[in-house]
């Protein structure tokens, strides 16, 4: 994948840390947060390439995993001086000493040893920390001091029309042109993931090298419809009742080599989305508040919410019975796997909402 540095309007906040350190107005910490795979391997190839000149990397660039390499040895790594150069570059990966659960790898004292250097880190060593988590635990001392003193980026997920804003960027700066809807199209089709995106950009920008014109043809014939794209409209019709049209997306599925195990667990999970934000509305929480509480891209909120308020929870709570009954078979039935899914599929939109879920309904509702 091509790394667009130069582009995009998103994360204006993200642009502007990138444009300083390109300037060569570096911080000696940083600490790097958030799961959008995309921005976080801008933010680190940022560091890899544009900091050092190409004689300094040689010899002044070291990557950590925080998981095998000890904070002691990191940190005295940080206090050396470079080789033959002014700065050295020092990436921390995976870091999940900054996460709630205990981390037997990272002991006490290693991680006073971190913490008294970060309060006064060597200034010709430039440490980040990449942590690709949605959230860290801000109870700890050792974030609240990373926090304190480093220079902070959020490469978490962007909301739907910054993806958009960034997408469009890239493709007229490259000199090609693309229609409003067109976009929306591409973008769709990959769930708004700025990942995947970028990947399918790159193959639009190759097949239309001659016309420099991104059309619905093109995109509808290259970029194929994300899998959860498909499980989504899959749920959709499953909701209608519209068995043909949940038949013909199931089977499109299947011929594309996609395993039953695999396409029930996404069923499951999209049903049990969709009741998490159904009950979440109830509680009066708003989008921004129910990506925050399930931790969940904001295009799939979004989509959920639309979904959501269309249909009744009692359905979706019987539907995610059977399905779960299913699972269940699936894992322990030598019945043909295909079979016993496409059957799960059609009692699911010939059933109704009986009074014996009332109470399975109150339990679902309490445990969200």
């Amino acid at each position: 994948m091509i790394q667009y540095q130069q582009y995009g309007r998103v994360g204006e906040k993200v642009q502007k840390v990138l444009s300083k350190i390109r300037k060569g107005q570096l911080e000696p910490v940083y600490f790097v947060q958030g799961t959008e795979t995309y921005l976080m391997n801008l933010v680190k190839q940022t560091f890899l390439n544009d900091v050092l000149t190409q004689e300094e990397r040689e010899l002044n660039i070291s990557i950590y995993n925080a998981q095998d390499t000890s904070l002691e040895y990191v940190v005295e790594d940080a206090l050396s001086m470079p080789f033959f150069g002014e700065k050295k570059v020092i990436l921390l990966e995976q870091p999940t000493f900054l996460l709630q659960e205990k981390t037997k790898s990272v002991t006490d004292g290693a991680l006073e040893t971190f913490l008294t250097y970060l309060e006064e880190p060597n200034q010709d060593t430039i440490l980040v920390v990449l942590a690709p988590f949605d959230t860290v635990d801000n109870r700890k001392k050792v974030v609240k001091q990373l926090k304190k003193v480093a220079e902070y980026i959020d490469v978490n997920p962007l909301s739907e029309k910054e993806t958009s804003h960034f997408i469009q960027d890239v493709i007229l700066a490259e000199g090609y042109a693309i229609d409003k809807q067109v976009l929306t199209l591409l973008l769709e089709r990959v769930d708004y993931q700025l990942s995947l995106a970028m990947n399918e950009v790159d193959k639009l920008f190759l097949a239309t090298m001659d016309t420099k014109k991104i059309t619905k043809d093109s995109v509808l014939s290259l970029v194929p419809k994300h899998l959860e794209s498909n499980v989504f409209t899959l749920v959709e019709a499953v909701l209608k009742k519209n068995v043909e049209q949940a038949l013909l997306i199931y089977r499109e599925l299947i011929l594309q080599k996609e395993e039953p195990i695999k396409l029930l667990a996404l069923l499951l999970g999209q049903f049990r989305l969709l009741m998490q934000v159904t009950i979440l509305e109830k509680k009066g929480y708003q989008q921004q508040d129910i990506i925050k509480q399930l931790k969940q891209h904001p295009y799939r909120v979004q989509l959920a919410m639309k979904q959501s308020n269309a249909y009744h929870l009692k359905d979706m709570i019987v539907y995610y019975q059977i399905l779960s009954e299913t699972d269940y078979a699936l894992k322990t039935n030598t019945t043909d796997k295909h079979l016993l899914l496409e059957l799960a599929l059609l009692k699911t939109m010939i059933q109704e909402s009986e009074n014996e879920t009332e109470n399975f309904t109150k339990t679902i509702t309490r445990s969200f």
